[in-house]
């Protein structure tokens, strides 16, 4: 009998072990699936911008639309902003100069701090525009973080 016991509460343990095993089993292949799902909700997303890029360019620079497409599956995956959105938020042209950009940021970075009546979204906004600026543009950049040294020398 305390043989027999001890057989039944070995079995016990052993599909509880087996139902602990499933279940990890089973949450992995939900977690795997939901990254699945992720990844071809991002790569429909890319295509259909590639596709709008290549239909306003009329089709006619397919490296173009290619390095566009690119960019964008780099900004989606990254989390980074967009560059086009980046100038947005900033009100720049894309053909502004590190000075510009520098007391651009610094303006709009002040302007959003709360102590000034502005919010930590906005501010956040700005701050990953200039990010996005400083990946995308580096040579344009480091000139930007030279301005803001010499400035911050003067002072």
């Amino acid at each position: 009998s305390s043989h027999r016991d001890s057989l039944t509460h070995e079995a016990v343990q052993v599909g509880c072990w087996r139902q602990r095993f499933t279940m990890a089993a089973r949450i992995l292949a939900q977690m795997v699936a939901m990254g699945m799902q992720v990844s071809v909700r991002v790569f429909a997303q890319v295509y259909q911008e590639v596709a709008r890029n290549a239909k306003k360019g009329g089709g006619g620079n397919a490296k173009e639309t290619v390095n566009k497409g690119a960019a964008a599956v780099r900004s989606k995956l990254s989390h980074q902003m967009p560059i086009e959105e980046a100038y947005q938020v900033l009100d720049l042209p894309p053909t502004a100069n590190a000075e510009e950009i520098a007391q651009k940021y610094d303006h709009l970075f002040t302007a959003t701090d709360r102590s000034n009546g502005g919010n930590l979204y906005l501010q956040s906004k700005v701050y990953r525009a200039r990010e996005s600026i400083d990946t995308h543009d580096t040579d344009k950049m480091a000139t930007v973080n030279k301005v803001e040294a010499d400035a911050a020398a003067a002072a």
